[in-house]
């Protein structure tokens, strides 16, 4: 995150940072408003995003939307055990490269009379 706001320099990074705020903020007073609807004083009481979402979008738009977290969720799922193969693939080559450095450096053999100059 900091290499990446760097990348973006004085003036845009500290503006995308407090444009992400102003993001937060707003879906924070979204979810807010959604822990009790429809009415914000007498209405029921959403405990999890799941009730949240189907007091306000209803039973069908309810569905749907668990059926695309789930999606997404399984899909994550997918791509981050494909990076950390690739990661362990990389990190097994990086191993033997080093190993075979190491072998050659102590098997290669300098006469004594070299390192004294």
């Amino acid at each position: 995150m900091a290499w990446s706001m760097a990348q973006l320099g004085w003036v845009v990074g500290p503006v995308v940072i407090i444009g992400f705020s102003v993001v937060t903020y707003y879906t924070s007073l979204l979810l807010a408003d959604c822990y009790r609807s429809p009415d914000p004083v007498t209405g029921q009481r959403n405990y999890t995003y799941k009730d949240a979402v189907k007091a306000n979008l209803g039973k069908f738009l309810h569905l749907v939307s668990v059926n695309n977290i789930v999606g997404i969720l399984s899909n994550l799922g997918k791509f981050l055990h494909l990076v950390s193969m690739n990661n362990i693939v990389g990190i097994l080559l990086l191993a033997c490269l080093v190993l075979t450095a190491v072998q050659a450096f102590f098997s290669f053999k300098i006469p004594a009379s070299e390192l004294m100059h």
